[in-house]
């Protein structure tokens, strides 16, 4: 799919549910990760945000 136009924040429609874009990470050679996180959910630091290494 293409995802040129997607930016953090946008809302997103899968089947009935609404996601909301929490994250995407660098295109690295022709991949990048999308995190979603549930419409509606308070933005906590446990719920809502992605945190990479160890």
């Amino acid at each position: 799919a293409d995802i040129l136009r997607l930016c953090r924040n946008d809302s997103l429609m899968i089947g009935r549910e609404s996601f909301c874009v929490d994250r995407i990470t660098p295109d690295d050679g022709g991949c990048s990760y999308i995190r979603l996180r549930r419409e509606g959910l308070p933005g906590n630091v446990r719920a809502g945000r992605y945190y990479e290494g160890a």
